[in-house]
């Protein structure tokens, strides 16, 4: 992460993504909010979502316990798959 920015994380697993499409509409609200705002930066484990601002990072799969490190928050389906 960019040092003086506040880490935002989100994850909600990759099966969860592939079973309900919906889901990518809230990684898509969450690029809406803070996408393009120079305090935050976003790091996505949504795949491919397209062209995303500077400051939006998306993956397949991100390592969460590293994530966890460097977060200021984090986002999570809490294990519901």
């Amino acid at each position: 992460p960019e040092k003086g920015k506040k880490v935002i994380t989100m994850s909600l697993g990759t099966l969860l993504r592939e079973e309900d499409p919906g889901v990518i509409l809230w990684f898509r609200e969450l690029v809406k909010a803070f996408g393009n705002d120079p305090e935050y930066e976003l790091i996505l484990a949504g795949g491919d979502l397209g062209p995303l601002p500077e400051n939006v990072k998306s993956y397949e799969r991100i390592p969460q316990l590293l994530a966890l490190r460097h977060s200021h928050v984090f986002i999570n389906h809490g294990g519901m798959n």
